[in-house]
């Protein structure tokens, strides 16, 4: 497995569609757009709290 060439630290979101807070954007210093982004939501609360989830999207 190898190391990757940039990684964020954990930022709240909210996942309202509605809110300025649900979209982030990151600055990075790579020169291009990444080829494969690995998004992960870890919980805060509820049933699941602390539980990480492997986002998906289209």
């Amino acid at each position: 497995m190898t190391l990757p060439d940039y990684e964020s630290a954990w930022t709240d979101i909210a996942s309202s569609s509605n809110s300025t807070s649900s979209y982030k954007v990151f600055s990075h210093d790579l020169g291009e757009v990444p080829i494969l982004v690995d998004v992960q939501v870890k919980a805060i609360d509820g049933p699941n709290k602390g539980y990480i989830f492997q986002a998906s999207g289209g």
